[in-house]
C-alpha cells in the first residue's frame, strides 16, 4: 500500500503564513490518529487554517505489472485482488 498526500501550496493561508505547511500537516496527523490508522482506500481532505481545502491524503493499494489489477497481499500470499475499473475521466475514481 502507499499513501499519496498532495497539498496545493498556491493559496493565500500558504502565502500570508511561512509555518502553514507546519500547521496542515499536523491536523493532518491529529486526523489520522482520530481515525485509528489508515487502510487501504482511506481518503481524508486536507484543509489550511482558513478552512479552504488545499489537498488529500489516499491509501492505494500497489498496481501489478500488467497495470490492470491491484493486488494485496503479504509476502507469497495473496490477501486480496481487485481489478481496475477504465477511466472516465474525472478523479473519484469511480464511473458514473
Amino acid at each position: 500500500m502507499k499513501a499519496k498526500i498532495e497539498i496545493d501550496l498556491d493559496n493565500d493561508a500558504f502565502k500570508q503564513n511561512p509555518v502553514e505547511l507546519a500547521f496542515v500537516l499536523r491536523n493532518l496527523a491529529l486526523d489520522i490518529e482520530y481515525i485509528n490508522g489508515v487502510n487501504l482506500g482511506t481518503f481524508i481532505g486536507i484543509a489550511d487554517a482558513n478552512g479552504n481545502t488545499v489537498g488529500q491524503l489516499e491509501v492505494l493499494a500497489e498496481i501489478d505489472d500488467s497495470g490492470q489489477r491491484l493486488v494485496l497481499g503479504k509476502g507469497r500470499r495473496k490477501i486480496q485482488e481487485f481489478t481496475r475499473l477504465p477511466a472516465d475521466g474525472d478523479d473519484n475514481h469511480l464511473n458514473e
